[in-house]
């Protein structure tokens, strides 16, 4: 089943480049919508590895907490991933506590998106080598090329 990042902008307009490209070197597609209920009625077509998601992503009046809560009913294997700005204070325990997986700045850079999802494939391959899956995810085709140039230069290729 094809794997999907989910970005919920919210009123961000921002187009969001970084995460396109680099969701596409870990082999995921990234579907830009707002409306939960879209997001929900895919998972029969696609599992949904991750979701990006800005303050005012199910509306103006759902506080951070709230959404989180949302978010992991509907999409319970998903990775929650906070959006905000910089002049946006947010209480990282709580929203940690309540199931949020990590966070990232508006405008997303692309070397912070890449750390994110390197945390999200990881945490991807282990909950499948957890389940006592025999084919864990491959190795991005980004860092796959990283570390066989690595191996190549400690054998002095």
């Amino acid at each position: 089943m094809p794997e999907t990042v989910v970005l919920m902008p919210g009123s961000n307009r921002d187009t969001h480049r970084a995460l396109h490209a680099v969701a596409a070197d870990f082999g995921w597609t990234v579907d830009i919508t707002n409306d939960l209920s879209a997001i929900v009625a895919a998972q029969k077509f696609r599992t949904t590895v991750a979701v990006f998601f800005a303050q005012d992503a199910l509306g103006p009046d759902c506080s951070r907490i709230e959404q989180i809560r949302q978010l992991s009913r509907a999409l319970p294997k998903a990775r929650l991933v906070i959006c905000r700005g910089f002049s946006e204070s947010i209480d990282w325990t709580a929203l940690s506590d309540g199931g949020a997986f990590h966070e990232l700045w508006f405008p997303l850079q692309e070397n912070e998106v890449r750390l994110c999802l390197g945390f999200v494939w990881e945490s991807e391959k282990r909950m499948a080598t957890a389940r006592g899956a025999t084919a864990v995810p491959p190795l991005p085709p980004a860092r796959a090329r990283a570390s066989h140039a690595l191996s190549a230069a400690r054998a002095g290729r």
